[in-house]
């Protein structure tokens, strides 16, 4: 029986370092013209933990069977250092200007209005408490930005320059005077998913900064035209989960656009660009190459364990979704990234601190 067993386990994995093989190549290919290369790049993150998960199981019945999945993680080492990285934080210089810039979907506040009563209450002051941590910061970026939101963070944090998108839906705030600012148009049809920018002045340098909130996947396939910022969000089943697989090709191919059109505008840019924001897509993506490409993912650089930014409830955290990124240009030296779990949105901050050259 023991030998059917493993004899149907040797398929399966060989079919898992097949799968984990072709999620390689996955960034290359735009969602529209594979359905194929888009979906085995979402669930990538399953199938590095499901390699690791054969390598040892192998290692306690059969060590000859392991080699296949310890090949695939060793061939993919730079793909795997994109959700689980090893690198150390460092001090930079004293002399030189660093920033100290957050990203952070706050999920309308919904996880906290939801709540009732007393409960509502403690989970108001556990968030005043969760943002009074980063007091320090000069620059947040939020997305599914909110007037709830937009009021805990003026208690709590002392950033008195702001820009927001129509309809408030991202905000960029900022310890340094705003000089400029603007939103890209037509980004997308619904409110919520919005790109906007702002030239801040740091001392006697200025920057640019990108807030933005790419097309997020629907399970029915349809963006609605308003947001319902004030309606309580239900977790994912297993039917919504089909829903947002269905269509994800469909999602995917509009966030390769808006990822195709935000950088050609970056490159526009008259000064350092940096970029903030919920991508709604993995690293192992298209829309990730897209932006990646001649900039430094700050978790890449300077990330230390697994860079899930998606988790609020167990079904989250096990997809181990990394979809919240800050990318710097290539002058700026990165000293450090860091993640922020939390239960007050589905998605956690995140954080970096980076030196201005």
């Amino acid at each position: 029986m023991m030998k059917k067993i493993n004899g149907f386990l040797v398929f399966v994995n060989i079919t898992l370092v097949v799968l984990t093989l072709g999620a390689y190549f996955a960034p290359h290919f735009h969602p529209r013209d594979s359905v194929f290369f888009s979906l085995i790049g979402l669930v990538f993150p399953a199938l590095i933990f499901g390699n690791i998960a054969f390598i040892l199981y192998w290692l306690l019945f059969n060590i000859r069977y392991c080699w296949g999945s310890i090949l695939v993680l060793l061939v993919g080492i730079p793909y795997v250092m994109n959700i689980i990285n090893i690198q150390k934080a460092s001090d930079g210089d004293a002399a030189t200007k660093i920033l100290k810039i957050a990203s952070y979907n706050t999920q309308f506040a919904i996880p906290i209005r939801s709540n009732q009563g007393r409960n509502k209450e403690v989970t108001a002051s556990n968030f005043q408490k969760h943002l009074k941590q980063f007091q320090h910061l000069d620059i947040i970026c939020i997305q599914e930005h909110s007037p709830y939101v937009e009021n805990q963070i003026s208690q709590a944090l002392q950033l008195p320059y702001q820009y927001f998108s129509r309809g408030k839906f991202v905000a960029i705030y900022s310890k340094y005077p705003i000089i400029n600012e603007g939103q890209i148009e037509n980004f997308s049809s619904n409110d919520a998913n919005a790109c906007i920018w702002a030239d801040i002045q740091v001392d006697n340098k200025k920057i640019r900064i990108y807030a933005a909130h790419f097309e997020a996947n629907r399970k029915d396939g349809i963006v609605p035209n308003t947001v319902a910022a004030h309606s309580d969000e239900p977790p994912i089943d297993f039917s919504i989960a089909v829903g947002l697989l269905r269509f994800y090709q469909k999602f995917s191919a509009r966030r390769a656009d808006q990822a195709k059109k935000l950088r050609q505008l970056m490159a526009t840019s008259p000064y350092p660009a940096i970029l903030c924001g919920d991508i709604n897509d993995t690293p192992q993506t298209h829309v990730y190459q897209i932006l990646k490409e001649d900039h430094k993912d700050t978790f890449r650089e300077k990330g230390l364990g697994i860079g899930a930014t998606f988790g609020s409830t167990l079904k989250n955290k096990l997809a181990l979704l990394r979809i919240d990124y800050i990318f710097t240009p290539p002058s700026f030296e990165v000293l450090n990234h860091r993640i922020f779990p939390a239960p007050f949105s589905d998605q956690y901050l995140i954080y970096s601190k980076v030196q201005l050259p």
